[in-house]
């Protein structure tokens, strides 16, 4: 579908899952309409069987040995085929003609635009596939759809985001918001993806922005920078966490935005996620304190912040009445026969579960808990119908096969319908008595709000939605909420509602008062827009420092953009430095040498708002602790023979031992090795390694694998620096398997061996210079643009500054050798060699990532040099980043 952009009423096409779908175990309708329907629903449903194979064995293909092998052909071709299809474009019909007219094609645009592509030519791509998926070829374009709207500005605008337009909870939310800012809005909606309610959102809005294939933060920024030269937007609100894309380009654009958040962080397939929504938002709302938890727990920066969790209110549900679905009242009497047919008892309890039907939902857990209602009850007569799309055992081997089986070896055919899914769902609560919400995660479900205002108790598992929580927290209405996942114990509240029907109807009122209080949706829309007014002061204040920032040009790019990001704009890289300190999210510093959390941990200007680094140029660049004294690479004399120094190397993978030990040569070093390794043969390995080294004392030891390279230091030699040595470097052969993207590591690696040992400079003979020359130098490592804290570890370093007899340390922002490579004065490490440190005083392996005695020792060196009355300084090589 082409990119649109509509001012209202325009005709929608009509979609598959439009038609209304019936499927039921013990029921077949035998109208000719109704036969009619589920024909077109069967072809459906086989061509997207179909089309699941062919992914499948595109799946199986892609993923083969003699695919691999062949990639190296495959890109010859690509090579040849991309050279090829430029001299076509260029001896024959220029791009624009053969893209129907459509501006010419800009290959940066479409790479970035849709980084999806990978590394397929962008105009290959667009020629074959983005020009009937609707991409944009151009910026061009996207001037020309937004020039096709009219804008108002007799009043206020703003902006609602939707990730799609499908008949699902968010998007029916998104439409609810919509109606209430109206009120007192000129509203635009963004629509990132096509659906069934396109027409609604055409109809609801003034104006509806819909892109519906491909929305990176790249296109967005461009859609949106172009929206704003036609009309000031006020405040966005982004709904739903696939809406995100939208934000930075808000951001960048300094409009407050709001983004809700609905989805279990679990279940996000792009991990961080979260760290982006909270990164570019002015605010985060949860719709549920389970939410907010399954979110703090992916990203660090919300555990610091007072959570946002707003319920949303009842959602009205827009019809669609376009010929291919039933109107709202009509086909009632058939769904009424689904729910209680004709041959069952009046008196016949119906147990309702809606939901797509998948896994999450859990509608295996809805079933076996109507058979273990059958096992105590099997007299009484009760029904489960489950309301959604999916039930389709002859094709869905996945997941429906295996309910349809479970239905069979329980003996429920006779209790149990799948309707499919129900224009008319008002209908379903009319013939309904209890709902029974059996998902394994779902956070605040439309379905469930609708059921309690329609008088039907709700039973639910703790730990599983956010019903359950706020459920939990009336005392009248805690029984509707049963252990996590106890099916027996939700089969017994509900024999209880069966059993006993006056309970039930008391129950179901109780409800519905405690729903029409809680689910106010005009008192959540303008709890909204307060948040979200809020940050339009906010932004002000950033606006302003990143003026002060960028003029004064502060930030060292080559410092502060990591080498894994692409390459932005120095303007970019000011507006992410200056959000990303706000919202405390992936901080690091902006020049080597200053650290603005420890600036503001003396000044106190973060929470007032102002950002640290702004604040430290408008008053001067002062001197203070939050500024390290660096080392740079420099011209080195040969070192002062008469210190001993030795450098100690923890060897735990031999692979890259050779690369430590080859940074030594060309250094003329007298210098001791002393080296751990785990193993006989890794130790004799390094033997031969070390063959021809003649620069000192060669002790190698086999340890334990305790302690990871910290136990080796503290424990095994750490008699043998104290007697022998007056300075020790300390590096090992670093690949931290906890760290999933291996080339992170091997840019981490690099970057602590090239500024501690060297191969471009001779930072080993550098460093031990400046040890020798200043008496006051206790501890020198790399300047980490990247700001770690405690993390995990406060607890345990307080106690071993407790025990190490240290004055109280920092509570958040202090310098520390991350990756625990340094170059130490014996003297400086003293506390810490003489401790007595055992190997079974540190964890056994696998040892946890973080909150450990290991990461606490790491982070508490810099106070244990202090203590002796040592300095420290920060190593940087400008062309060397991380």
């Amino acid at each position: 579908m082409n990119p649109t952009i509509t001012n209202g009423g325009s005709e929608p096409s009509i979609s598959a899952n439009q038609f209304s779908d019936v499927t039921d175990v013990s029921y077949t309708s035998t109208s000719k309409q109704s036969k009619t329907v589920q024909n077109l629903t069967k072809r459906i449903r086989e061509l997207e069987n179909n089309q699941k194979l062919a992914e499948t064995r595109l799946h199986e293909i892609l993923s083969s040995p003699s695919w691999k092998i062949t990639e190296p052909l495959r890109a010859l071709r690509r090579v040849f085929s991309s050279i090829i299809d430029r001299s076509k474009r260029t001896s024959a019909t220029p791009l624009s003609q053969a893209s129907g007219g459509r501006p010419n094609f800009d290959p940066i645009f479409y790479q970035r635009a849709y980084p999806d592509i990978g590394g397929m030519d962008p105009a290959i791509h667009y020629e074959q596939y983005g020009k009937n998926e609707g991409r944009l070829p151009s910026p061009e374009e996207i001037t020309t759809l937004i020039d096709s709207i009219t804008f108002h500005n007799n009043k206020e605008t703003v902006l609602v985001v939707s990730h799609d337009a499908g008949r699902s909870g968010a998007p029916i939310l998104s439409l609810n918001i919509i109606q209430q800012l109206q009120q007192k809005y000129h509203v635009i909606s963004l629509l990132l993806n096509g659906g069934e309610l396109e027409r609604s959102f055409q109809e609801r809005c003034d104006s509806s922005i819909q892109l519906f294939s491909g929305h990176s933060s790249y296109l967005l920024s461009i859609v949106l920078s172009k929206v704003i030269q036609k009309v000031k937007i006020k405040f966005a609100i982004a709904n739903s966490i696939e809406s995100r894309h939208a934000l930075q380009g808000l951001a960048t654009s300094f409009i407050p935005s709001i983004c809700l958040i609905h989805e279990f962080a679990v279940y996000l397939r792009a991990k961080n996620a979260i760290s982006e929504a909270v990164l570019w938002a002015n605010e985060v709302v949860f719709s549920a304190p389970l939410v907010y938890k399954s979110a703090a727990q992916h990203c660090t920066a919300l555990q610091k912040r007072a959570p946002v969790i707003l319920p949303q209110g009842q959602c009205t549900i827009p019809q669609t009445n376009n010929g291919t679905v039933k109107s709202v009242r009509e086909g009632s009497l058939n769904i009424r026969t689904l729910f209680r047919p004709v041959n069952i008892p009046d008196e016949t309890v119906v147990i309702l579960g809606i939901g797509s039907v998948e896994l999450r939902k859990g509608v295996d857990i809805f079933l076996s808990s109507a058979a273990r209602v059958l096992s105590i009850c099997p007299t009484t007569p009760f029904r489960f119908v489950w309301v959604g799309a999916g039930f389709d055992p002859d094709r869905d081997t996945n997941y429906s096969a295996y309910l349809q089986d479970q239905i069979d070896r329980s003996g429920l055919g006779n209790h149990v319908c799948f309707t499919g899914e129900l224009s008319d769902i008002e209908s379903a609560y009319e013939f309904s008595d209890i709902l029974l919400l059996s998902s394994r995660l779902d956070p605040l479900p439309n379905v469930a709000i609708d059921a309690m205002l329609h008088e039907l108790p709700v039973i639910c598992f703790d730990q599983t939605t956010g019903i359950a929580d706020l459920l939990s927290e009336n005392e009248q209405l805690a029984s509707c909420v049963v252990p996590y996942l106890n099916i027996e114990l939700a089969a017994q509240q509900l024999v209880k509602l069966i059993d006993k029907p006056i309970q039930r109807k008391g129950l179901g009122k109780s409800v519905k008062e405690f729903a029409q209080k809680r689910f106010n949706m005009k008192d959540y829309v303008s709890a909204l827009e307060q948040l979200a007014l809020v940050g339009v002061d906010t932004l002000k204040e950033e606006k302003n420092d990143c003026s002060v920032i960028d003029r004064m040009k502060a930030v060292d790019l080559n410092y502060y953009i990591s080498p894994a990001v692409p390459p932005v704009s120095y303007t970019e890289a000011v507006r992410i430095f200056v959000r990303s300190w706000k919202s405390d999210t992936e901080l690091r510093k902006p020049f080597a040498g200053f650290h603005p959390g420890i600036y503001d941990s003396v000044h106190g200007v973060i929470p007032s708002g102002r950002n640290a680094l702004a604040d430290f140029i408008d008053n001067g660049r002062p001197n203070g602790p939050w500024l390290s004294k660096l080392i740079q690479p420099s011209p080195s004399d040969i070192v002062d023979s008469s210190f001993r120094i030795a450098l100690h190397i923890h060897a735990f993978y031999p692979e890259i031992f050779a690369d430590i030990y080859q940074r030594l040569e060309g250094q003329n070093l007298q210098l001791d090795l002393l080296i751990s390794a785990p193993s006989d043969d890794v130790a004799e390995y390094i033997r031969q390694v070390l063959r021809g080294y003649e620069s000192g004392a060669i002790d190698i030891r086999v340890v334990p694998n305790r302690g990871r390279d910290i136990g080796p230091l503290l424990t095994e030699f750490n008699q043998t620096i104290l007697d022998n040595y007056d300075i020790i470097g300390h590096v090992h052969t670093k690949k931290s398997a906890d760290v999933k993207d291996a080339a992170i590591v091997q840019t981490w690696n690099r970057f602590l061996l090239e500024n501690l040992i060297g191969k471009k400079y001779p930072m080993a003979t550098t460093i031990l210079n400046h040890l020798c020359r200043d008496e006051q130098l206790g501890l020198v490592f790399p300047d980490d643009p990247y700001v770690v804290g405690w993390t995990q570890n406060k607890k345990s370093a307080d106690q071993l500054a407790k025990e190490l007899e240290l004055s109280s340390l920092p509570e958040d922002y202090f310098n520390f050798p991350v990756g625990n490579m340094f170059w130490a004065r014996t003297e400086a490490l003293r506390p810490l060699l003489i401790k007595g440190f055992t190997w079974d005083q540190y964890p056994a392996e696998p040892v946890p990532y973080d909150g450990t005695l290991l990461h606490a020792l790491e982070r508490i060196m810099p106070f244990v040099a202090a203590k002796c009355g040592f300095n420290t300084k920060t190593t940087h090589i400008s062309d060397i980043r991380r």
